[in-house]
């Protein structure tokens, strides 16, 4: 019978490895002009972006361009600067 534990280093390696690729997506870095169509996690991304408070990016959040995974919700700046742009136009 094989030890379950025998390579553990490599298994927790390759899980982590998995983790990263997957966060990635939905992260991107600050400067969002190397990767416009990346998504932050988080209501303070929308914050900083539209210059607002919290309360406000909830109650708003059916028009303010989102996506939302497991319960978090995902901003991606440049659509938010769209969305500033074009408030108001229909």
């Amino acid at each position: 019978m094989q030890n379950p534990f025998e390579n553990i280093d490599s298994r927790l390696q390759t899980i982590e490895s998995y983790l990263v690729k997957f966060d990635d997506r939905f992260t991107a870095p600050i400067n969002t002009s190397q990767s416009p169509d990346r998504y932050e996690c988080g209501v303070q991304v929308a914050c900083e972006e539209l210059g607002t408070k919290t309360q406000t990016i909830y109650q708003n959040i059916d028009t303010i361009p989102h996506r939302k995974l497991h319960g978090k919700l995902y901003f991606n700046r440049a659509e938010l600067q769209e969305y500033i742009k074009n408030e108001g136009k229909k």
